[in-house]
């Protein structure tokens, strides 16, 4: 059991570690060493148009809270447009993914427990390095017991190189920028409720290497 975090702290607008992924950044708010294990908190700012393939998180339910812009969000199958003020909450093994909408948006990632800071301090060293491919990309994930279902977007490889090629994904739909048949082709309705999922829990963890 996760012992509570003993020390309280205090970051000013503006704080916190910056993770510079290219053409966007992730702001590290909290990670699990300050949470004593209980969530990590993550502020990205990302342009039109950009997103991520299809996954599942194996050990670490997931929550946007959406800042400013818009994002369209698919949690198993069923698809939202969700502007500034959407709160999207995602259960451990669901699969889902976004796309940023029209224009540069930022939200909060949190992930309980902590999770996925990891990943996205890898991102930057391995894309520079020239070690990132799609392989490469699924391979990273799961060592953070992410599973990568659908194609990577060549915009999300690309965005995560500083100082290299930078793709900005284009801004069309999602059944064209992720070809994978189970992302819905209809447009989304506008903040569409999403049932809520019985979790598999006793999907095993994904190891990681030692």
């Amino acid at each position: 059991m996760t012992e509570p975090a003993t020390e309280a702290f205090v970051l000013r607008p503006g704080d916190g570690r910056v993770v510079d992924l290219g053409s966007f950044n992730m702001v590290v708010k909290a990670s699990g060493d300050e949470t004593n294990g209980a969530f990590s908190l993550l502020e990205a700012s990302e342009p039109a148009g950009f997103g991520p393939p299809l996954h599942i998180h194996r050990d670490a339910a997931e929550v946007f809270y959406v800042l400013e812009g818009e994002y369209i969000v698919v949690i198993e199958g069923r698809e939202s447009s969700c502007p500034a003020g959407s709160f999207i909450f995602i259960p451990a093994c669901l699969e889902h993914g976004f796309r940023v909408g029209g224009v540069a948006s930022r939200k909060l990632n949190l992930y309980t427990p902590a999770a996925m800071v990891g990943y996205f301090d890898e991102l930057p060293a391995a894309t520079q390095a020239g070690h990132m491919d799609p392989d490469s990309l699924s391979r990273t994930a799961l060592h953070y017991s992410m599973e990568v279902i659908g194609p990577v977007p060549e915009g999300y490889i690309y965005a995560a190189c500083s100082g290299r090629r930078r793709v900005q994904a284009p801004a069309v739909p999602l059944s064209t920028n992720f070809p994978n048949p189970r992302w819905p082709t209809k447009a989304p309705s506008r903040m569409t409720a999403v049932p809520r999922t019985k979790t598999d829990r006793t999907a095993p963890p994904t190891s990681r290497p030692s």
